[in-house]
Order: C-alpha cells, then structure tokens, then sequence
C-alpha cells in the first residue's frame, strides 16, 4: 500500500537501480520486487543506484 507515516512493519527492501532511473511508477516497482522475494505484509521499499550485491 503506498503512502507513508509511522507505523509497524513486517519487512525492508534495498533495492539496485540504475543511475538515471526513469520508472514511472515506483510504487508499483517495489510492490513487484517484494512480491518477488515473498514479503508479505506491509512494509518499506528503498532504492539507491549503490551496489548492494554484498549486503543482505
């Protein structure tokens, strides 16, 4: 659910873009990268253009 505030949630996703990212809609971006990984539940989608293969 996008939005935002304070509140619990179940899990936190760094997510890899490249630089000069140009999708248009984020949100929905991140809702399939953590579909993807089976997160369940509400939760906090990041994105950076760092490489973050060497960290879980």
């Amino acid at each position: 659910m996008p939005g935002g505030g304070l509140g619990e949630r179940a899990w936190v996703l760094n997510a890899q873009v490249f630089h000069g990212y140009r999708h248009t809609d984020p949100d929905a971006h991140l809702s399939g990268l953590a579909s993807g990984a089976e997160a369940d539940g509400p939760g906090v989608g990041l994105m950076t253009a760092a490489d973050v293969r060497a960290y879980g």
